[in-house]
């Protein structure tokens, strides 16, 4: 999934207008799902089986997920003033602040603004935090019906933008925030933590029936979208109507998924999604900058290549750079955990030893007191 996203911004460098067919247009379109995948899965291993469970994790999660958020934002801080110091006057601004407040907007703020999800999924873990702290027993799937009210409410907004009526220069975080899609998505997750028992009695022939429905619902949908914005705007949607079914069609079959013999290829996809997949969502934007300026000789987001076959070299090779630097760093961290927790084993040792050496101290003064009464 932390690929697809690569993908959607490498076409984004891509000038859509020579797409000559349906299918770049369907590839950009159907890399949307990531998104409310991450926030499904995200969701998923939030709940921990009950309430209460959940209840006595949050604080830990909301934590580690502050640290993250806090410390990518100072890394595109630095990078985005690094090489261009007058963004920096976003800082002073209130609209950008206050759209990064409400909206988890960071656009204006540093580059490109990818960062939203990880604020998002913030916000929605203090939500929860509150709402698990003022009931015994929620009723998720009500929640996400009002996650799904949202969500409708907001996609109707920015469609004003592909269909030629003014609305605003930028509509699309009406969509992108944890309101109007974080909380959707990612209450989905819960939901199919909570009834996975259930859901895995459901037969896999029906879960596939349902994902070909979805999809040809997608299809059709990003089809309507390619004939209709296309010509005015050159860009297919980034959100779909038909994007709550495809993850609720998509979820079980990840959930549910036949356990087979591990081999290389399914073990190292497993390393790569579980461990690799944030820090690649993280950095890619800053490989794909490096990568615009050493094609182009400047800093930009967006390089106009003569061919798509061309454009997915280059999605490869950030792809391949993103893998190596993450491996890179999640090693790296890796040793620096392993030497500490081996520090502090060795101390907790040396601690447990003169504890043990004073109490055999105490037993023999004990003894001898003993004796000379006797």
């Amino acid at each position: 999934m932390a690929l697809a996203i690569v993908y959607i911004h490498v076409a984004g460098s891509f000038e859509f207008s020579k797409y000559t067919n349906f299918i770049g247009a369907f590839a950009k379109a159907t890399a949307r799902i990531a998104v409310p995948l991450f926030f499904a899965i995200s969701g998923y291993f939030f709940y921990r089986g009950t309430d209460e469970k959940t209840r006595e994790n949050i604080k830990k999660q909301m934590k580690r997920t502050l640290v993250l958020a806090v410390m990518a934002l100072a890394l595109y801080m630095v990078f985005t003033y690094a090489i261009n110091p007058a963004k920096a006057s976003s800082l002073l601004k209130v609209k950008p602040i206050m759209n990064f407040v409400v909206f988890n907007r960071l656009g204006p703020i540093v580059y490109n603004g990818h960062l939203w999800y990880l604020f998002a999924t913030l916000y929605i873990f203090i939500v929860y935090f509150f709402v698990l702290k003022s009931k015994k027993e929620l009723n998720y799937i009500n929640i996400a019906l009002i996650g799904l009210v949202l969500y409708i409410a907001s996609l109707l907004i920015t469609t004003t933008r592909y269909s030629g009526i003014k609305f605003s220069d930028d509509v699309s975080f009406w969509v992108r925030n944890w309101l109007c899609m974080g909380l959707l998505f990612f209450t989905i997750g819960i939901i199919f933590r909570k009834y996975q028992d259930t859901i895995a009695k459901i037969s896999i022939k029906q879960k596939w029936i349902f994902l070909i429905v979805a999809s040809l619902l997608f299809i059709f949908e990003v089809l309507c979208a390619y004939h209709t914005t296309f010509a005015k705007t050159h860009e297919v949607p980034e959100f779909y109507f038909s994007l709550p079914l495809m993850v609720l069609a998509i979820m079980p079959l990840i959930i549910t998924a036949p356990k087979k013999e591990a081999n290389k290829l399914s073990n190292t996809l497993a390393f790569l999604g579980g461990n690799l997949s944030l820090y690649i969502y993280i950095i890619h934007i800053i490989i794909i900058y490096i990568g615009v300026r050493l094609l182009s000789g400047k800093w930009s987001l967006k390089y106009h290549f003569s061919n798509f076959w061309k454009l997915l070299i280059f999605y490869f090779v950030v792809s391949l750079v993103c893998i190596i630097a993450s491996l890179a760093y999640y090693y790296a961290k890796k040793l620096i955990f392993d030497r500490k927790t081996k520090e502090l084993d060795a101390e907790l040792s040396e601690r447990a030893r003169k504890a043990s050496a004073l109490v055999l101290e105490e037993k023999k003064k004990v003894t001898k007191k003993k004796e000379k009464i006797s």
